[in-house]
C-alpha cells in the first residue's frame, strides 16, 4: 500500500500520488497546500452563536429584523387577549341579528376566515368562526367543531354558529344545512 507523497501526510493513496484530501485540493486549487476553509461567521447579536445567514445575522434574528425591524422582537406585547378581540372586531362587517356577518380578513385555503395570534410563544392560525363562537359563548372542548347554520364559510355571526361533532358537520355538508333537524346545541341544553 502506497502513502500520500505530501510531506507528513501518511494517508493511503487513492489516486496516483495523493490521498483523497490532497487530490481534491490539487483539483480545486492546483496545489496541495491550499488553505483550509475559513471559520464560519457567527451572528452579531450578543450571546448568539448561530451561523450567519445575511446582514451578519443568523436565520432567527434575520427573520425578526425583516418582519419587525428589531432583532430582539419576541412577538408578544401588551395584552394578547384584548389585542386579539380588537383585531377580530375590525375584520368583519356586522349585519343584523339574522344576517351573516362577513369576514373581511384573511381566508384559509378552504375559504374560512382566519386570524393569527401567539399561543404559548408560537404563532398559530385561529379560525374566525371558532373565535367568534368562543368570544360570545365561552370555551369549547377540544373535539367540538363550529358549524354554520347559514352554510357561509365567511360568516362570523354567533347566531349562525353552533358547536357540533364531526358527524353533525358531515350531515350538514351532505344535506344542505341543519334546517331539517333540531340544532344539536339546543338538544343538549334542553
Amino acid at each position: 500500500m502506497n502513502t500520500c507523497t505530501v510531506d507528513g501526510c501518511g494517508r493511503a493513496t487513492r489516486y496516483r500520488l495523493y490521498c483523497s484530501m490532497h487530490q481534491l485540493r490539487m483539483r480545486k486549487h492546483g496545489t496541495t497546500d491550499a488553505p483550509m476553509p475559513a471559520q464560519k461567521n457567527t451572528c452579531r447579536v450578543e450571546d448568539c452563536e448561530s451561523e450567519v445567514r445575511a446582514k451578519d445575522l443568523c436565520n432567527k434574528h434575520y427573520k425578526r429584523w425583516r418582519t419587525y425591524g428589531d432583532v430582539n422582537h419576541k412577538g408578544q406585547g401588551g395584552s394578547p387577549a384584548r389585542d386579539l378581540r380588537e383585531r377580530f372586531v375590525e375584520k368583519y362587517v356586522e349585519g343584523g341579528v339574522s344576517e351573516c356577518w362577513t369576514w373581511t380578513g384573511t381566508l384559509s385555503t378552504h375559504g374560512y376566515g382566519v386570524i393569527h395570534d401567539y399561543v404559548n410563544g408560537v404563532m398559530v392560525q385561529i379560525k374566525a368562526h371558532r373565535l367568534a363562537y368562543e368570544l360570545s359563548r365561552g370555551h369549547l372542548d377540544e373535539g367540538d367543531l363550529i358549524c354554520h347554520t347559514c352554510d357561509n364559510r365567511r360568516c362570523v355571526n354567533p347566531n349562525h354558529l353552533y358547536a357540533g361533532s364531526i358527524q353533525d358537520n358531515n350531515w350538514d355538508r351532505w344535506h344542505g344545512g341543519p334546517a331539517p333537524r333540531p340544532n344539536p346545541e339546543l338538544l343538549r341544553a334542553g
